[in-house]
């Protein structure tokens, strides 16, 4: 049972990662421009022939913007793993009992157009400062219940690795 639970475990963690770089490749393909912004932006931090690490990402607002982007526009995890309460607690106005199933809909929360300004496209824009200079993460992002930080990272790893030598073609799609 404990290799399972292991399994399963492993399995979630590199499943979402595959999933999130097979939309980063479809988005920079079906966004041929965002692709050339997050390409000039590779060139002037990492120079020619320098391969990324993760500090590099603090100097690269745009491709940052456009990950998490993608991680709000195509939900890769739309319902959260169940849990349940411990004790009476409430949530906003709704009050919820103790031993009660409750599940996240991160879907829903990233669509949502009292939160979100036409939820539906992709606007990386929406992520940055008017300056689009520093990032700026909206209380209402919530792509991962764990590991949001080493997914992100993940993802702007490969985002810089795979771009910087490429370029994505929109006949792919």
């Amino acid at each position: 049972m404990l290799m399972g639970c292991v399994a399963n475990f492993f399995g979630a963690g590199s499943e979402t990662v595959r999933v999130s770089i097979g939309w980063l490749m479809y988005t920079m393909a079906a966004f041929p421009d965002v692709q050339e912004k997050i390409q000039k932006e590779i060139l002037e931090i990492l120079g020619s022939g320098r391969k990324p690490d993760y500090q590099d990402q603090k100097s690269m607002p745009f491709t940052q913007a456009v990950i998490l982007e993608i991680l709000r526009w195509r939900t890769i995890l739309p319902l959260n793993i169940f849990r349940y309460t411990l004790a009476d607690t409430h949530v906003a106005v709704y009050g919820i009992p103790a031993g009660t199933i409750v599940m996240a809909n991160f879907w829903a929360v990233h669509h949502d157009p009292r939160h979100w300004k036409d939820p539906e496209s992709f606007k990386p824009e929406r992520f940055l400062t008017s300056d689009g200079k520093s990032v700026v993460k909206s209380p209402d992002y919530m792509p991962f219940s764990i590991g949001k930080v080493i997914t992100t990272q993940t993802l702007c790893l490969h985002c810089n690795s795979h771009l910087d030598g490429f370029r994505l073609g929109k006949y792919l799609l």
